[in-house]
């Protein structure tokens, strides 16, 4: 049995806790140290599994029609809107299936998903502006890339590349780790220095020098 007909079978149970997204979802599984599986599916197919074992999330899988991602590079795809139906399992089936998908750097999942600022006084929102990327290869716009900003290891904003190669961010002055993930699935991380409203940077994926990947 693999992964995808493991979900089926116990989404097959009828048995579900409820529908949560990313944020509500974490924080059921960790105050129930719930184990047992995650299930979002969207009207153009796409499906994400995220398994969970004693409240802590330790696999994922990601199915669209490009294929498929496990572990980091599928949590990396988060947008923080979908919809979970939690199904509880047995932690010990579950461990089965997430050593084939372990999701190692949680981050990505307990930080800020939908890039939403907390309310702030209006002394502290005086360092809040729009961060502006652009990601190119060769000087050609990219389209339909998923950037994330993370700030010491928290996620704090997701986009995807517009027809322009263009994504925004409504951040925090200060020093981020702008995160692209390619065609190929590689990822390519950029320290950014925001320090004004209003920044734009550019990234060509063409440059290996402009920052590093893996």
């Amino acid at each position: 049995m693999d992964i995808g007909e493991f979900v089926k079978a116990i989404a097959g149970t009828g048995h579900d806790t409820g529908t949560f997204r990313l944020p509500e979802l974490m924080t059921y599984c960790t105050s129930q140290s719930a184990s047992g599986v995650g299930i979002s599916r969207d009207k153009d197919g796409e499906e994400i599994f995220l398994l969970f074992i004693a409240g802590e999330p330790q696999g994922a899988v990601l199915n669209d029609k490009a294929g498929t991602l496990c572990g980091d590079k599928a949590v990396l795809h988060l947008r923080g809107t979908e919809l979970f139906s939690f199904h509880p399992a047995d932690p010990e089936r579950v461990e089965e299936y997430a050593i084939g998908c372990r999701v190692y750097d949680r981050s990505h999942l307990k930080g800020n998903p939908t890039g939403e600022i907390p309310h702030l006084s209006r002394r502290e929102t005086a360092g809040i502006g729009i961060l502006t990327v652009t990601v190119l290869r060769r000087n050609a716009p990219q389209a339909g890339l998923h950037v994330s900003v993370r700030k010491t290891g928290q996620l704090v904003g997701t986009d995807i590349t517009a027809p322009t190669g263009k994504a925004s961010f409504r951040l925090l002055f200060g020093r981020y780790d702008c995160v692209i993930m390619d065609r190929d699935h590689t990822i390519r991380h950029y320290p950014v220095s925001f320090e004004r409203a209003g920044t734009s940077l550019a990234f060509d994926l063409a440059n290996p020098s402009a920052g590093s990947a893996h």
